[in-house]
């Protein structure tokens, strides 16, 4: 079993996204994870914006598979980010 620790929210443009106060503004974004195995399956999971209601920080997503991780993808071309250069696991 393998746990993934997603945090929320991601601050996709903290210069451009602030309150009145110009104290930056958290954006909530869906959970989208591609993730790749050593025996070159996939596997993507979708989290919508409710797991967020309760202001929790990290969604764990535990994965029930005895195979190894290659890879884990964060996200995609529709969510919002102003780095996606950290967005990709590769053992």
């Amino acid at each position: 079993m393998c746990q993934v620790a997603y945090p929320s929210p991601d601050r996709a443009n903290e210069q451009e996204k602030t309150n009145d106060n110009k104290e930056p503004v958290d954006i909530l974004v869906p959970v989208r994870l591609e993730i790749t195995y050593d025996d070159h399956s996939q596997e993507k999971i979708y989290r919508n914006l409710d797991i967020w209601k309760t202001g929790i920080r990290e969604y764990p997503i535990e994965l029930k598979t005895g195979k190894n991780i290659q890879k884990i993808i964060l996200g995609d071309k529709l969510t919002p980010d102003a780095d996606t250069s950290d967005n990709v696991y590769q053992e």
